[in-house]
């Protein structure tokens, strides 16, 4: 089954499962670490994917090149802020750090020197050079 096969299978459920996540909150900061590898850290873009292997739909893992995040890029299109389940937020574009919207209002996301950590998005608003993106609803039918 192709991504996009795959994302299409979620047309009707995706923007609103709900997937367990508490149990990530305090993992400690490894770079390049993943959940599912088995790692005993992990780091923002590791935070990502897990939230979405969670949600049943996994997204290319860039591996440790933190700008190769990007590569799934096409899949993602930019929204003016973060308002559904699973938004990715790039918090400072300059070090692509990421976080995922895992309730209304509350992102999750790892950094060096907190591990994991859930977060109100209000905090991050307001700070410059913060984006938001979703996966395109040109990927689903």
């Amino acid at each position: 089954m192709s991504f996009i096969q795959e994302l299409s299978t979620l047309a009707d459920s995706f923007p609103t499962i709900e997937v367990e996540y508490e149990d990530l909150i305090g993992m400690p900061f490894q770079s390049g670490g993943r959940v599912a590898a088995g790692d005993a850290g992990t780091d923002c873009a590791g935070v990502v994917l897990e939230i979405y292997r969670r949600a049943g739909l996994g997204l290319p893992d860039p591996g440790n090149d933190g700008a190769a995040i990007f590569t799934f890029a096409s899949l993602l299109e930019s929204v003016a802020d973060a308002t559904a389940l699973f938004d990715i937020v790039n918090i400072r574009r300059e070090s692509n750090h990421l976080a995922v919207l895992v309730q209304y209002g509350t992102i999750l996301s790892a950094t060096r020197s907190q591990g994991v950590y859930a977060a109100q998005l209000k905090n991050y608003r307001r700070l410059a050079g913060i984006e938001f993106w979703r996966v395109k609803d040109a990927c689903l039918p």
